[in-house]
């Protein structure tokens, strides 16, 4: 676990420089008493801050101003995402900016700056030593697994040269063709016509959609856009989620349905797929595609059950009321506006990103102990 939460504080650090903007900032200001004016620019800034601070006093240092100086332009970029945003004098962050600048001396401003600068140092001196642990740890590891496995430098050797983006691309592929579990193919469960609906369901489908093909059309149609809807829409309705995952049941049985004949012939033919030659075989792997589909379904639909307390053996009809009635009940809660600190904002994406990492290993992890088992039975 010490090694896990390392990893996950050195990939947090990697991630906030890789993805770091950079900001720029126009100044403006009268020369001498004449109605002239002179622009400054800045640019590659770190910080929003910086940029306009900087801007600032190149202005006023030039100009050989004490107060004077606004800002009339800022930008920022994005180097990971590519994505540029541009303000003007008008908006107003900078119009707030512009009204607290007037009050400042550009003696504070210059004290301000120095004490940014000196704490940048210290971030920095962190990171080289946090970089020179990760060095050592990583030093230390492999000596201890040359140690173990003196045997196998060849084998690490040719995984060495193979590049990352490949090892994926090979992972994909043996994923697709990788033997199905029977215990898998029994959890899919037996594709019949579920007709009792909550009431507020089949308002939503009107009543020209009585057929269960047209309904799993619809269920698809709403899901894929509420599973779409970003974090602030899901915040002021809570019942989104909840709701998006009982059309998910209808979503899944819809498929079975259409794959029914294809389980059929899978649980006749799967003990003797090694007999099958020519055209039979070419069709039983057409079967196993699907099949590996259904079960890739099958394994979101178990894992939204496990969220909220249920089974995957539990009935299709009782799992889509009760996902139903939870977000009616949630949507019944009333909306409040409550004002968030830029703080309080930065530590919940600081959260979010260690939940990612995390997330990631535990997955990995269970795919590890999968596939060991899978060894272990063979």
């Amino acid at each position: 676990m010490k090694k896990i939460l390392f990893f996950i504080i050195v990939l947090f650090f990697y991630s906030a420089n890789v993805n770091a903007d950079t900001f720029e900032a126009t100044a403006i200001g009268e020369v001498g008493i004449t109605s002239t004016y002179k622009k400054f620019f800045i640019k590659n800034a770190k910080t929003k801050q910086e940029a306009l601070d900087s801007a600032i006093l190149k202005c006023r240092s030039a100009l050989e101003l004490q107060w004077g100086c606004r800002i009339v332009y800022m930008s920022s970029w994005n180097s990971s995402t590519g994505k540029q945003k541009s303000f003007q004098e008008n908006h107003q962050s900078i119009k707030k900016y512009n009204k607290k600048i007037k009050k400042i001396g550009t003696n504070e401003l210059l004290e301000k700056s120095k004490t940014q600068v000196a704490s940048k140092k210290v971030e920095k001196k962190n990171t080289n030593k946090l970089k020179e642990i990760f060095k050592k740890k990583e030093k230390n590891s492999q000596k201890i697994a040359k140690e173990i496995k003196p045997n196998n430098k060849k084998k690490e050797n040719k995984n060495k040269k193979q590049p990352k983006f490949l090892k994926k691309i090979i992972e994909k592929e043996k994923e697709k063709y990788a033997a199905i579990d029977y215990k898998d193919v029994l959890e899919l469960g037996t594709p019949i016509v579920i007709t009792d609906l909550p009431e507020g369901m089949i308002k939503k489908f009107g009543n020209a959609c009585i057929q269960f093909s047209c309904r799993t059309k619809n269920a698809t149609a709403i899901m894929g856009k509420s599973f779409k809807r970003g974090e602030q829409y899901n915040a002021r309705h809570p019942d989104n989620m909840i709701k998006a995952m009982a059309y998910f049941e209808l979503f899944y049985m819809g498929n079975l349905r259409k794959n029914k004949s294809k389980l059929e012939s899978y649980k006749k033919n799967y003990k003797r797929k090694d007999q099958l030659n020519g055209v039979q075989k070419v069709m039983f792997m057409g079967t196993e595609t699907a099949i590996r589909g259904l079960i890739g379904t099958n394994k979101g639909r178990k894992s939204m059950r496990e969220a909220l307390g249920m089974t995957i053996d539990l009935e299709p009809a009782t799992a889509i009321k009760r996902f139903w009635y939870l977000g009616e009940l949630l949507g019944l809660g009333e909306q409040t506006k409550v004002k968030v600190s830029k703080e309080m904002k930065q530590r919940n994406e600081i959260v979010k990103r260690y939940q990612k990492t995390i997330s990631q290993i535990k997955k990995q992890i269970e795919d590890d102990k999968e596939k060991e088992e899978k060894k272990e039975k063979k």
